[in-house]
């Protein structure tokens, strides 16, 4: 359990981006693998169906050749013919013939290039060689023809069973092995080596494609992440310089000309800003009576001397809270309607205070 939690901890660490591309490449692989195996596969199979054609068709011939010798017991006839049979058929591994009670008969093998002729069981008398090249035991099929493989050192054997007749009389049953093909053998081998090429090769491309991907894609759109935080802190001197054409250079163009326009834009705020506060500073000053601005948080941002005199204030008052400045009667007086006036829930309040010390009306 921990250690699939572990597994599981570690793939869902990677980026999305690096799961979709190992997962289409996992595929990719399996894809292309499967289907070189197939097709290798597929040409195997074609193979191993013509030779049991031809095992058979051989069969049939040996048992058509074999069977007047048999009927007259004519074991020497047989044996020349089968001797000769097998050493211009190179294909032809072993021949062994069964009388009609299941008996052996006779049994001729071509190994190491020399035919060797056995009267009786093979499996009683055969030599190493011959050990390695024969199947374990025999079982006769009961339906013939019938065919059956075996494996030796060399590979493949293909066992064909076939009857021996004569006039419709059953006189036996001959079993020829033939020859593993090398092209099946090598066909094999290079369905092993083709299907991990091409797992390596499609693997390569995938690693090469992500390398690609890193340097063209996710580097500007890492680059284009960036700019849009800072552009996002009010940062609007951020710029992309990266040389890319297509829709990621038209993509990195559009992001410069906004980060441009929202700096001209900002510049041109500013500039209105301090001419606004400029004017309604020359407004606060120039008029008699007093005047105050604040903020949503009653703090003071600007007074006229007016204000400051009949408050008796000093300079030091810009930025502190306005309530906090004034006489505990003063501000018993105006600070509920002020703040309904903050909050919105008046537009408009009057207030009427006499102060003393000196005596004077506010």
């Amino acid at each position: 359990m921990k250690f699939s939690r572990s597994i599981t901890e570690w793939w869902w660490g990677f980026t999305t981006q690096t799961r979709l591309l190992a997962a289409a490449t996992l595929v990719i692989v399996a894809v292309s693998s499967g289907f070189t195996f197939w097709a290798v596969d597929l040409v195997q199979r074609d193979a191993r169906q013509s030779d049991q054609l031809f095992g058979e068709s051989v069969g049939q011939l040996l048992a058509a050749n074999a069977a007047p010798h048999i009927s007259t017991g004519n074991i020497g006839a047989l044996t020349r013919f089968t001797k000769t049979f097998v050493e211009n058929n190179p294909n032809i591994l072993y021949v062994i013939y069964f009388d009609r009670t299941g008996n052996f008969l006779l049994y001729v093998i071509s190994a190491n290039r020399q035919v060797t002729i056995i009267e009786g069981s093979p499996f009683k008398q055969q030599s190493a060689d011959h050990q390695a090249l024969l199947p374990p035991q025999v079982d006769l099929p009961k339906v013939l023809p019938a065919t059956r493989y075996h494996s030796t050192p060399s590979g493949r054997v293909t066992d064909i069973f076939y009857s021996i007749t004569q006039a419709a009389t059953p006189l036996g049953v001959v079993a020829l092995g033939l020859k593993p093909d090398l092209s099946l053998v090598t066909s094999q081998r290079l369905t092993t080596t083709v299907s991990i090429g091409v797992g390596l090769l499609v693997a390569a491309i995938a690693l090469l494609g992500a390398v690609f991907n890193a340097l063209t894609i996710t580097r500007p759109l890492k680059e284009l992440a960036a700019g849009v935080r800072g552009i996002s802190q009010r940062n609007f001197q951020q710029r992309i310089a990266l040389p890319f054409g297509g829709e990621l250079g038209e993509l990195i163009r559009s992001f410069n000309i906004m980060a441009e326009r929202l700096q001209h834009y900002e510049a041109q705020n500013i500039d209105t800003i301090q001419v606004e506060k400029a004017r309604l500073e020359t407004l606060t000053t120039t008029i008699a009576d007093g005047a105050l601005l604040l903020d949503q948080d009653l703090r003071i941002m600007l007074s006229n001397p007016a204000a400051e005199r009949i408050l008796l204030w000093s300079n030091h008052h810009i930025g502190q809270n306005f309530l906090d400045r004034l006489p505990v009667g003063l501000r018993a007086e105006i600070e509920e309607p002020l703040v309904k006036v903050v909050s919105g829930s008046l537009e408009l309040a009057e207030c009427r205070v006499l102060l003393t010390d000196p005596r004077r009306t506010l």
